[in-house]
């Protein structure tokens, strides 16, 4: 006949100690979770004043309304103003047409409607690489096409009268 001694009994955990063991992993998971959520937080903030700022700063450094703008400072597929960055010159028959990236000249090159606009003034198509450049009364960054100086100049007048 066999003893107790000779049965050999695997120990259970109590259920004190699983109870222990459940409530350390789930406040673990819940400070882990919270933790995450506040650096999301944190750094959702954080980047949108770093975008503020710099969009704040862009603003400030575009030129006034009554400015014209040189043609090399536009990325013609966009209708941008590039102010110091780099854009790609392309020239068709004889105009030469401004590109912010690689994809954008080809783009041109490839598309004429994209190589005009409309002036805003007396609504006839304009060829950018001809046309007057202004700023878009908007002051986001875009720019606007005017056949000529004196359309131009109507426009001008036109907003000082609003």
């Amino acid at each position: 006949m066999k003893t107790r001694e000779d049965k050999k009994v695997a120990k259970k955990p109590t259920k004190r100690k699983e109870k222990a063991y459940e409530w350390f992993i789930n406040s673990f998971a819940i400070v882990l979770l919270g933790g995450g959520l506040l650096l999301m937080g944190y750094m959702a903030t954080t980047v949108g004043n770093v975008r503020s700022n710099s969009s704040d700063a862009y603003v400030a450094s575009l030129p006034t309304q009554s400015d014209t703008l040189t043609h090399s400072k536009i990325c013609m597929m966009d209708d941008v103003y590039q102010s110091d960055y780099p854009t790609l010159s392309l020239t068709i028959i004889n105009r030469t047409y401004y590109g912010c990236s690689i994809k954008a000249s080809q783009e041109l090159a490839s598309n004429e409607k994209l190589r005009t606009a409309i002036d805003p003034v007396t609504k006839n198509e304009v060829d950018k690489a001809s046309g007057i450049i202004a700023l878009h009364p908007k002051r986001d960054g875009k720019v606007i096409y005017f056949e000529s100086k004196e359309t131009f100049d109507q426009y001008l007048n036109n907003l000082d009268g609003k």
